[in-house]
């Protein structure tokens, strides 16, 4: 039984695990999708690279409109902002969705929550940066990155690694 469709949501898909999956599924069509609680689905890519691209983001044909402040995205939705703008403790036209972004080479890049952040030493380290640059690493399957307490610096980077099939890390 051959896969057709695999969709991705919720994560960073770093373009290791999409090249992987499409080593492993050549014809199975890759999608990365991303929502948010407030707006629902808002935008995805198929096109195989990491991220999405800019372009078709702005012209999501929802109404949904886009930002960064301080790498974090922010949304603007009619639907959205119809409840939103209801509670006391909201009074911008922008949700602050949590989830950190860069703009690389025409394309929105999905970091992580910001709460996934690794503090060590008041520097924020983002576990799938880490991820992405570990599994770049030859014999190196996957890895898993996150925060492990230190009195020295609040937290350190701890990663678990998967080696590949034959390999010895």
């Amino acid at each position: 039984l051959a896969l057709t469709q695999i969709t991705l949501g919720g994560e960073a898909a770093p373009q290791s695990l999409l090249n992987s999956i499409k080593r492993n599924f050549p014809s199975s069509r890759i999608t990365h999708t991303f929502a948010s609680t407030e707006a629902g689905f808002c935008f995805s890519a198929s096109d195989g690279l990491e991220g999405y691209p800019i372009g078709a983001i702005e012209q999501n044909g929802r109404g949904v409109q886009f930002k960064l402040d301080d790498g974090e995205l922010l949304i603007s939705s009619p639907q959205a902002m119809q409840d939103y703008l209801t509670a006391p403790q909201h009074r911008s036209e922008w949700i602050f969705t949590g989830d950190l972004f860069e703009k690389k080479n025409g394309r929105l890049i999905y970091l992580g929550r910001r709460m996934e952040g690794i503090n060590v030493g008041g520097n924020n380290v983002h576990p799938a940066e880490v991820e992405d640059e570990i599994r770049r690493v030859p014999g190196v399957m996957d890895v898993k990155v996150y925060g492990k307490r230190s009195s020295l610096t609040g937290q350190v980077v701890k990663a678990d690694l998967i080696p590949a099939k034959g390999d010895d890390l």
